[in-house]
């Protein structure tokens, strides 16, 4: 049997921007306990990609820059405003951006 491996890197600093960074994400699926932009900026994370929640359609959008939005916006308030192109369905699904390179 296979050792399990771990989805973290073992370094704790940058372990804990992953955790962190995950844990946004799940936030973001969520509507009430949506993230501000404020706390996607202390995390690092600057930009998210919008995605039709239709199966039929799943187009993705260009990145968003959620540093050019209020601070204290919540991400459910932005995917109230935005639309598919494609098939008019509102509300997309958001994937945040990670960028493993910033520092924290």
């Amino acid at each position: 049997m296979a050792a399990a491996v771990s989805r973290y890197n073992r370094n704790p600093l940058i372990r804990r921007r992953q955790e962190a960074f995950d844990e946004l994400q799940y936030r973001v699926e969520r509507d009430y306990f949506a993230p501000t932009m404020a706390e996607l900026a202390a995390a690092g994370i600057t930009q998210a990609r919008p995605r039709c929640r239709d199966y039929a359609c799943r187009r993705e959008g260009s990145p968003i820059d959620l540093t050019s939005l209020p601070p204290k916006m919540r991400t459910h308030t932005l995917r109230k405003k935005l639309v598919c192109r494609r098939c008019g369905l509102r509300r997309p699904e958001f994937e945040l951006v990670w960028n493993g390179d910033a520092a924290g």
